[in-house]
């Protein structure tokens, strides 16, 4: 069973962005380590100087031979067969009836021979002429942190430095899950198609990880062969769906994936899986957020409201919903059993059930900032007023009389310095105060 609250962390990091949406899901992934024996990246690799003295010399003729690179370049009998060999290999170079062109230029050696046959550059020849680079074709073996469902790479794992246990085998066929089965295919697909399968782009350079991955991904190397495990029990990785909700309107919704690794949380994107086809089933509509509160203990004050969610409470559960700031805020709280797998956090905003709530929670932040009471009783009420009634969208209510909140206040004995504080103020200073100001 994963850690819940792994997910409240990897959820706060959504929570606290300026566009914080009314509710983020979240489901614990089962992992899979997928070792891929080789796969093919395309590498830039910056072009010798001799290398681009032959292709320039290719592109200047026309069509070159080994005899003019000889010739032109005096490379020698030693070194101009070969690199012309090798460029011709590495498909820069290829055979050609074209005639070379007459020049004027002056050979360092004199060579004929008329019997060899003519090279010209090919379109990747005259690609890594003008960008002073070659694309070199490696392979290498890969450690992939993988979900099955949804399919997605969750992280890029560094390659193990020492043997595997024997019980570390791999799973047969049979357990590997079906989006697995194809991996190969997938990776050797067009890069849209392996976009749209597996959220992978061109590099692997955006997928977090122990190594550092060069190159642009072209595949699985035809042929081989890859090992799927289960992944180790110390890593976590969360599905999170971020929900946006409006009145009246469909659900709008943002994924992220949260890799726990270390104590680290890493939130990333993922855009190419439908949004809607990882909610849970017992949210389908704005409608079932205020089903799903009343399911919680909590009542909604009207349909579909605007987030975060007004919910109308009392007592001790109206306090704990205000937050434990010296002003109200909106909270985050958890749904029992949201279902399916499923974690929840909620943005909720309290509203008092009555004036009777509403005074008792003026009280409590008022015992929340004796600074304030210790400025004067009166301003603190009447500041600490305004700010509950502007949270709760209030407009004519009334606040208690000084009278009644300042038993209710004396009544605590932490606060009955402040008040005398208040008191002193008014009954011994401020009536000298005309007095001392005309002196």
């Amino acid at each position: 069973m994963m850690d819940p609250a792994h997910f409240i962390t990897a959820a706060r990091v959504l929570e606290k962005r300026p566009d914080a949406p009314a509710m983020v899901l979240g489901r614990a992934l089962k992992l899979y380590e997928v070792e891929l024996s080789s796969v093919d990246l395309a590498v830039e690799q910056k072009l010798p100087p001799v290398d681009r003295a032959v292709l320039q010399l290719a592109q200047a003729l026309g069509a070159v031979t080994a005899a003019d690179v000889r010739a032109y370049l005096g490379l020698g009998p030693e070194l101009s067969p070969p690199i012309v060999a090798r460029l011709t290999k590495v498909g820069l170079l290829r055979a050609s009836s074209i005639t070379p062109r007459a020049t004027f230029a002056r050979q360092v050696e004199h060579v004929h021979d008329d019997r060899e046959p003519g090279l010209s550059l090919t379109e990747a020849g005259a690609e890594a002429l003008a960008a002073g680079a070659r694309v070199v074709i490696r392979q290498r073996s890969l450690r992939l942190l993988m979900s099955a469902d949804p399919l997605i790479v969750v992280s890029v794992l560094s390659r193990p430095t020492h043997a595997r246990a024997r019980g570390d085998l791999p799973l047969p066929p049979t357990e590997v899950p079906k989006p697995l089965q194809a991996l190969d295919a997938i990776l050797r697909a067009s890069r849209q198609a392996r976009f749209e399968a597996l959220g992978l782009d061109d590099t692997l350079t955006d997928i977090p990880g122990g190594e550092r991955i060069e190159g642009r991904l072209l595949g699985c190397s035809l042929g081989a062969p890859y090992e799927v495990r289960l992944a180790s029990e110390n890593l976590e990785a969360w599905l999170l769906i971020a929900v946006h909700t409006a009145p009246m309107e469909p659900l709008t919704h943002r994924l992220h994936t949260a890799v726990f690794r270390r104590g680290e949380t890493d939130l990333r994107p993922l855009v190419h899986i439908d949004p809607f086809a990882t909610v849970p089933s017992w949210l389908r509509a704005p409608r079932d957020v205020d089903k799903i509160l009343h399911d919680a203990g909590m009542r909604p004050l009207s349909p579909a409201a605007l987030p975060p969610f007004p919910v109308l409470a009392e007592g001790t559960q109206l306090l704990e919903l205000l937050g434990p700031g010296d002003e109200p805020a909106p909270v985050w709280r958890a749904l029992p059993n949201p279902g399916d797998g499923f974690f929840a956090r909620v943005h909720l905003r309290a509203i008092p059930t009555s004036t009777e709530a509403a005074h008792d929670a003026l009280f409590t932040f008022l015992s929340r900032r004796p600074n304030a009471l210790r400025a004067g009783l009166a301003r603190a009420l009447a500041m600490t007023w305004e700010k509950l009634c502007s949270f709760w969208s209030w407009s004519d209510a009334a606040p208690p009389d000084i009278t009644t909140v300042h038993e209710r206040l004396w009544a605590q004995p932490a606060l009955r310095g402040v008040l005398c504080a208040g008191r002193l103020e008014r009954d011994l200073v401020a009536p000298y105060l005309p007095e001392v100001q005309h002196d």
